[in-house]
């Protein structure tokens, strides 16, 4: 289910676990195109959440700003890959 609450940043200055705003350098990560981790025929959801787990574990040591996903999420966006990407 996709929640339809708003995203808030939460930016912790000089945590190894958070984002630093008051740094000049800082990293945007780009999530590729997930359509094929969850498609009918070869769902694969576990690629996509150690990609996602691997980018908050180490969003203060790259200070990560932002996440862009790309593509499509699904192949056919049917319920059964709808709730596995979920």
């Amino acid at each position: 289910m996709i929640s339809s609450a708003p995203a808030v940043a939460s930016p912790t200055k000089g945590s190894s676990t958070g984002f630093d705003s008051s740094s000049s350098r800082f990293t945007l990560a780009l999530m590729p195109d997930t359509r094929y981790l969850f498609d009918a025929d070869s769902t694969a959801p576990t690629r996509c959440a150690d990609t996602l787990r691997w980018l908050r574990e180490n969003r203060g040591g790259e200070n990560i700003a932002f996440l862009a996903m790309l593509g499509d999420v699904t192949e056919h966006g049917t319920e059964q890959e709808l709730s596995a990407a979920a």
